[in-house]
């Protein structure tokens, strides 16, 4: 008989490093409620691609509810009268919709994301990590997650959405408060600031879409503001507000956790950091390996519209699922060796770490050129780089359905630098 599972995703040592867990998960309770939660997690990839696929069932949509982590009625009045709401829970467009409506609203937003546009993207994004590696490739020691890993992508978001790059750092203090239900329980008082924290934010970002209304320029939030939904009308202020907050958060997590996951798993295997350096162009495969095996996002959510049962799993009406990307990610009947980054493996692009589906990642390829450009300016930059402490001393983030370190020191031998790069070029939108 098989010892019960007791293991969460909210304690600290499971999150350090859930991949027994996982395991367990998959062998034995594959559609599993998290202890003290009303949160069933799906822990394999068949299971997880049927409830993707089945969104009458489980919707996008759906309310924080009352016995949700991190319910807090005070802070939701809070931004009712101070702000305009919690829109991800009010008004469905991207992430926190179903088909039909979700394809159209998706629809506006991907044409800037379209494969061909990134790729063109390549070489401003690859100015970007060189101007940043600059700040810090005479220093024997640095925490690459300050330094690289968070400025990276918030520095492209913000080019993007046509906002100044020097407000990042606010940038990502709104991107954690509006993951607030991705977090184990925290204090009344810090879910009220939490709050106050995005109210900031949708009034700053309230600004700029009325801006952009006045006087549109070449950015996404122009584009949203100028468009129309289903050709029948423009958006509301609440509509695009709701998609830039969703672009702003995508925009940076995926990127940041994955950049760090990366750069920790070559400080520790130096025959991959050789390998790449000697050929450059197996990155992307390493890209892919990283993400399916250190999946920056663990899983994402969605909600029972009926009392319904998986896996011989009685799940009840409004009950919250959430889909184990992660764990998917290492599945045994999906993948040989599932724990082992293998760069010659014949499915590697067969990953779910940006979901599937309908709502598979719109960014996947922004972040994919993100990741390749960190990784193999760094590997040119620097000729050897190892972990500067002890790899039990490093924190994980203070979230259950995020994976990454908050600090990523590393010890840093530099090589020459690259050829002159124009740091000051700022082509957000090539065409």
């Amino acid at each position: 008989m098989q010892e019960p599972i007791n293991d969460s995703l909210m304690d600290p040592e499971t999150r350090r490093c859930p991949f027994d867990f996982y395991r367990r998960l998959r062998r034995d309770s594959p559609v599993y409620k998290l202890p003290n939660t009303e949160i069933y997690f799906v822990a394999t990839y068949d299971l997880i691609t049927r409830v993707i696929k089945d969104t009458e069932t489980f919707t996008s949509r759906g309310k924080n509810s009352k016995n949700a982590p991190n319910y807090c009625e005070e802070a939701d009045r809070l931004m009712e009268e101070r702000g305009w709401g919690r829109l991800f829970n009010d008004v469905p467009t991207l992430q926190n919709n179903d088909p039909p409506s979700h394809s159209l609203y998706r629809k506006l937003v991907a044409e800037t994301f379209r494969v061909s546009r990134i790729r063109k993207m390549e070489t401003y994004i690859g100015d970007i990590v060189e101007q940043l590696l600059e700040g810090f490739a005479d220093r024997r020691e640095c925490d690459i997650v300050e330094a690289l890993c968070i400025p990276l992508p918030m520095y492209v978001i913000a080019d993007q959405l046509g906002v100044a790059r020097g407000d990042f750092e606010r940038f990502k203090g709104w991107s954690e408060a509006f993951i607030y239900a991705l977090r184990p329980p925290k204090p009344k008082q810090e879910l009220i600031r939490d709050a106050e924290i995005l109210v900031e934010m949708q009034h700053y970002m309230m600004a700029v879409i009325q801006d952009r209304r006045a006087h549109p320029k070449d950015d996404i939030i122009s584009e949203l503001v100028t468009a129309f939904y289903n050709g029948e009308r423009m958006l509301t202020d609440k509509e695009v507000l709701s998609i830039v907050e969703q672009l702003l958060v995508a925009g940076n997590e995926t990127t940041t956790n994955g950049v760090a996951n990366a750069l920790l798993y070559l400080s520790q295997h130096l025959d991959m950091q050789n390998r790449l350096r000697a050929e450059p162009d197996r990155v992307g495969d390493f890209v892919e390996e990283i993400l399916r095996t250190e999946s920056p996002v663990v899983g994402l959510y969605r909600t029972a519209t009926r009392d319904t049962e998986l896996a011989g799993v009685r799940i009840p009406k409004s009950a919250t699922v959430m889909l184990g990307f992660a764990a998917a990610n290492r599945d045994e009947s999906r993948y040989d060796d599932a724990d082992i980054i293998d760069i010659d493996r014949p499915n590697i692009a067969g990953h779910i770490a940006f979901s599937a589906g309908t709502h598979h990642c719109i960014g996947a390829e922004l972040a994919r050129v993100e990741l390749r450009a960190a990784i193999q300016a760094f590997l040119r930059r620097f000729r050897h780089f190892s972990l500067a402490v002890p790899e039990r001393e490093l924190t994980y983030q203070y979230m259950f359905a995020l994976r990454g370190v908050v600090k990523l020191p590393l010890r840093l031998q530099a090589t020459a630098p690259p050829p002159s790069v124009n740091f000051l070029a700022r082509d957000p939108r090539p065409r």
